[in-house]
């Protein structure tokens, strides 16, 4: 067992296990500031040198960790045994440690605790992920990215510290096919990430906030609420794309102009293609 008093938080580790088959290791222990106490569960590289010196912190139960989930497009396991269980390793790729604490009021100060030169859970930057609101903030600097879908309300950003990103079309929690709104924006949400953690740790300046169009709304094959897909009628979808063919070209397309305003990684096009491929094989077949 280790403990440490960092800061002004109490970080004990009572368990550390490598993952099968890759290069992350998990530890399970507990924060502690002041009366209150919260579970905490890391992911981090077994190789500091393998590190990007960033951290991300979401506050959630084990059974609602979403960062593997959604970053890594992973399956339901909230306590990875194996690489697998890692999803496509996006996170893991780039070197981000992942932090899950389950009660909020501990997550500042274990935030500052990290950045102690002798940290157990170390980071140079660490940055909390939240899903209401969506947010990504930094700690050290105060720069945060504001994620906006069709069902909340407006937000815009604040000053040279701020970016708001509207995902027109798409919903809190994209569906796999309709009836359900199928838009995505969680392929841009790794480019976002990304370019965040240039910004904090380079100062490289990000994508322009505003409306981002997806591929999905850019070149649609049905009409978007925020809880529902309604698919065109055959007529429709003629009337708009001469051919499979030419809808392919137009969604490949806007993933392009994505692509270039930083909003969509370019190992991830042929993803998102793909998936506006499969939509149209589901629509089609339906009309």
């Amino acid at each position: 067992m280790i403990a440490a008093i960092l800061a002004v938080a109490l970080v004990t580790i009572s368990t550390r296990q490598d993952i099968f088959e890759s290069r992350y290791e998990k530890l399970s222990g507990t924060v502690r500031v002041g009366d209150v106490t919260s579970s905490l569960y890391v992911l981090q590289p077994r190789f500091a040198g393998e590190s990007n010196g960033a951290a991300l912190i979401e506050v959630a139960d084990e059974a609602h960790r979403t960062l593997l989930r959604r970053f890594n497009r992973g399956g339901p396991n909230p306590d990875p045994e194996t690489s697998a269980d890692l999803g496509d390793g996006f996170l893991m790729k780039f070197g981000f440690t992942l932090v899950w604490v389950d009660q909020p009021a501990v997550v500042a100060d274990l935030a500052a605790s990290m950045r102690a030169p002798d940290a157990v859970v170390a980071a140079k930057h660490v940055y909390e992920w939240t899903t209401t609101p969506r947010v990504v903030r930094d700690f050290g600097s105060g720069k945060v990215f504001y994620i906006r879908t069709a069902d909340d309300p407006a937000t815009r950003a604040a000053g040279d510290t701020s970016r708001a990103y509207h995902f027109v079309g798409a919903s809190a929690d994209p569906g796999r096919l309709p009836p359900d709104n199928t838009v995505d924006y969680w392929w841009s949400m790794r480019a976002l990430l990304l370019r965040f953690h240039r910004w904090v740790s380079g100062g490289a300046e990000p994508p322009q906030d505003g409306d981002v169009l997806l591929p999905e709304v850019a070149v649609p094959l049905a009409t978007y609420t925020p809880s529902s897909a309604t698919p065109f009628t055959r007529d429709e979808i003629r009337q708009r794309y001469p051919s499979h063919d030419d809808y392919l070209a137009k969604i490949r397309a806007s993933a392009d102009a994505l692509i270039r305003r930083g909003l969509l990684l370019y190992d991830d096009e042929d993803k998102v293609v793909q998936h506006a491929d499969d939509l149209w094989d589901v629509i089609t077949r339906a009309r």
